[in-house]
């Protein structure tokens, strides 16, 4: 297999930065953080043919973005100014979620991007006003769906004595069948992974008492739901595994054995790419 190295954009005439979001890339096409001399940063979408164009115009991002492509369209979707959500796509643009005045739905947005899948829906974390902290999804001309919150009796019984506050890891993954998947800690403190499969409850899929001493912050999940995540079984050294139809397995990493991983992403059809010290 060949490939051949293209490059997107460089510092210099136009650019100071490109830190510190990573990109996302859909259909050749790229979407990135970029910082002007001068320090204000932007959303640049780059084509593999050249060209590049802003399409959040002067609005100032405060994640990294997240990029689809259906029928040759493009959806965009960032953080802005870490109060709103906003969603560019054959429409145009609009913020589907504001924080900042009193009275939304939501008082702030989580700390980690959204995540967009087919239908342009995206999914992210954020907290209510209350306090406690969820994670949510939401849709042009679609109400606010929230999939799981920290006082959800799901995680666990919090007003217990020496009850932990249940809360969320890493950051939310949806397919395009609309399954939720996200990683939290219950009220107990384990750490466990569960979904939301076309918007139903969520349903847990790997719980604390399982045999593993760690899991990664970060699963993810193919286009026919299975799940793939790091972590380390007890007394054993750390791999990657597949949650499929109810049954975990490793996964062959070729002999490769590693001290830690971060955490590992997959493509719609189940290709792997991980992060790991060896």
């Amino acid at each position: 297999m060949n490939y051949e190295l293209v490059e997107i954009a460089r510092t210099g005439k136009h650019f100071s930065d490109f830190g510190p979001y990573v990109p996302a890339i859909a259909n050749g096409h790229v979407a990135f953080y970029a910082a002007r001399e001068g320090g204000r940063g932007m959303i640049v979408l780059a084509a593999p043919e050249g060209g590049a164009r802003r399409p959040f115009g002067e609005l100032v991002p405060s994640s990294h973005p997240d990029l689809i492509e259906e029928n040759g369209t493009f959806t965009l979707a960032v953080f802005v100014q870490g109060e709103q959500l906003w969603v560019k796509d054959g429409q145009g643009t609009l913020a589907l979620v504001q924080t900042a005045p009193t009275g939304a739905e939501l008082r702030a947005i989580g700390v980690a991007g959204p995540v967009i899948h087919q239908g342009g829906i995206v999914a992210f974390r954020a907290d209510r006003w209350d306090g406690h902290d969820g994670i949510y999804t939401r849709s042009r001309g679609e109400p606010l769906r929230e999939v799981c919150a920290s006082d959800s009796p799901f995680l666990g019984d919090r007003r217990r004595p020496g009850a932990c506050t249940p809360s969320f890891e890493g950051m939310p993954v949806i397919n395009s069948r609309g399954t939720v998947l996200f990683r939290a800690n219950d009220a107990d403190g384990g750490a466990l992974l569960a979904w939301s499969r076309r918007g139903g409850p969520p349903e847990l899929l790997l719980p604390p008492t399982a045999d593993f001493a760690e899991i990664s912050r970060f699963p993810c999940l193919d286009d026919e739901d299975r799940v793939y995540f790091s972590g380390r079984p007890r007394g054993g050294h750390p791999g990657i595994y597949c949650i499929h139809h109810g049954e975990i397995r490793a996964v062959s990493l070729g002999g490769l054995r590693f001290q830690s991983l971060r955490g590992v992403i997959c493509s719609g059809t189940g290709v792997l790419v991980w992060y790991g010290a060896p």
